[in-house]
């Protein structure tokens, strides 16, 4: 085992600041860094209290565990590797939030049919660098009905990776750390109060 996948992520501020969530077993798995997760929460300040939130790619599950951490009402974890899936919900289980996600082992592209009950406040997408799934993922949330108009979406990518936002956007924040890009959008015309 590499010394990557007997690492930890820390929580970083909220009911559980300090706490740590292991890597699960995979090396593909990319945890968001401390300072851009940093970042992330304070530009979501006004809107992370009592949100429902979905965290599609979830890998390491600490966006969703930060949302939680700091007041998010529910989390809907969905991962394609049932490792990881496993691993998020032991430790909200042992931070004694089980009940306040719900898990699914599933590909984010064919995701849509369970999520029709939904209707999500705030979405994390932070597919693998370099895979196109970001593009492809945004397009298929348009076309399902788990949205609010208000929703906001978080967006990570490599700096490389080709995107193309189009005119259902607006860019409401916007950040670059190295070779990420980190960014809020939310569809265009949405009330920002």
């Amino acid at each position: 085992m590499s010394k990557k996948n007997r690492g930890f992520v820390r929580v970083i501020a909220g009911l559980w600041r300090g706490r740590y969530v292991s890597l699960p077993d995979n090396d593909s798995i990319r945890p968001t860094p401390d300072r851009v997760r940093e970042t992330l929460f304070n530009w979501l300040r006004e809107d992370i209290a009592g949100a429902i939130v979905l965290d599609l790619y979830s890998g390491t599950g600490i966006l969703g565990i930060e949302a939680l951490s700091r007041g998010a009402s529910h989390v809907k974890f969905i991962d394609v590797d049932k490792k990881s899936i496993d691993n998020i919900g032991a430790y909200l289980q042992k931070f004694g939030a089980a009940e306040q996600a719900s898990f699914l082992c599933q590909s984010a592209l064919g995701v849509t049919p369970f999520l029709s009950e939904d209707k999500f406040d705030l979405i994390f997408l932070d597919p693998p660098y370099g895979s196109g799934l970001l593009q492809q993922t945004l397009d298929m949330l348009l076309q399902s009905n788990c949205l609010k108009p208000e929703t906001i979406f978080y967006c990570e990518k490599g700096r490389r990776d080709e995107f193309v936002l189009d005119d259902h956007w607006d860019v409401l924040k916007h950040k670059k750390y190295g070779a990420v890009e980190v960014m809020l959008l939310q569809q265009k015309g949405a009330s920002n109060g």
